[in-house]
């Protein structure tokens, strides 16, 4: 009996027998607190969420941090199961199953409070010079604000520096995520700069973030309906609102800005 024990073993592993296996996936990632990134608590807002659900469907995840373009690109010819968050797109739904939201997020114009700022439409925006990120997209009508010239902006590659021309009055507005503007500021200012800045309530875009898993890997779309079953469950419980409201309140943050 002592030699067909591990040989029995062997035959059901093989046949995918073992009781209590579970299943495994290894999703990219990237940078982009408070939701994303690879020394926040859980790896950020975003992924905390994303790590629940597949827990409750019974699903263990690994994750690797990448620059965006080689998460998306790993994730897009199967050499890994999927990526955390992106934005439906006609040309993604090719090639990967998008979960239900996981985040819905505003991008907001950034002002100070001396400015007395308001805005309804971009006509109303005149000569105001506007810091954005370079090759980021705020949404089809401030795209074509900005490539007709109905607006002034200004772009540069990283969005602390955008805040921190706001606060020296180089530019007037900085366009941003709205949780990400504030997680900037909270980490990146002092704290005489940052209680001088506050945020637009009208919206320049609105955005829904989701899972992605590829259509290449052939137990994605089975993995995909659980981990929205899953996400469901976590919506109902009031958890995921809870997330974002610790995000907001700096609980995702790395560290926040000396005084």
């Amino acid at each position: 009996m002592s030699i067909l024990k591990p040989i029995l073993l062997a035959v059901l592993i093989a046949l995918g027998f073992v009781v209590n296996a579970k299943d495994r996936v290894t999703l990219t990632n990237g940078e982009w607190p408070p939701f994303l990134g690879k020394q926040l608590p859980h790896y950020g807002a975003s992924t905390h969420i994303v790590s629940e659900a597949l827990m409750k469907a019974g699903i263990e995840v690994k994750y690797e941090f990448y620059a965006w373009p080689r998460a998306y690109n790993f994730a897009l010819q199967g050499l890994k199961d999927g990526s955390v968050i992106w934005v439906w797109t006609e040309d993604r739904d090719k090639h990967f199953y998008f979960s239900d939201s996981i985040l819905e997020s505003e991008d907001v114009f950034f002002y100070l409070k001396s400015a007395n700022f308001d805005w309804q439409g971009y006509e109303d925006l005149g000569e105001r010079i506007i810091g954005a990120s370079s090759g980021y997209s705020y949404g089809a009508g401030f795209d074509l604000a900005d490539r007709t010239g109905l607006i002034v902006v200004e772009r540069v590659t990283s969005e602390a520096q955008n805040f921190m021309k706001l606060i020296s009055g180089k530019i007037d507005l900085v366009v941003a995520n709205y949780h990400v503007g504030w997680e900037i500021i909270r980490t990146s200012l002092p704290k005489r700069f940052r209680e001088r800045i506050t945020s637009h309530k009208k919206p320049v875009d609105r955005n829904s973030w989701k899972l992605i898993l590829s259509k290449k890997v052939p137990e994605n779309e089975e993995r995909m309906k659980q981990f929205n079953a899953a996400l469901i469950d976590l919506k109902k419980t009031g958890y995921v609102d809870k997330v974002y409201q610790d995000a907001l309140a700096g609980k995702y943050s790395f560290r926040v800005a000396k005084k």
